[in-house]
């Protein structure tokens, strides 16, 4: 279970650190709404690594 969870808190950081090159697209509109879903998505990644790894280290399994 813990090495699932490390992929889930590398693939959360490697969404939020991809992110900010898709606020400076110029596509016309300054802000594509793509860069604020991805961010969601790797804060949801690392939440959900980081919760899982304090849950199994709390109750010890």
């Amino acid at each position: 279970m813990m090495p699932e969870l490390f992929f889930f808190i590398i693939l959360g950081l490697c969404c939020l650190t991809i992110a900010p090159l898709f606020l400076f697209q110029n596509d016309g509109d300054p802000v594509s709404f793509t860069a604020p879903g991805l961010m969601l998505i790797g804060i949801m990644f690392v939440l959900i690594g980081c919760c899982g790894f304090v849950g199994l280290e709390s109750y010890g399994s």
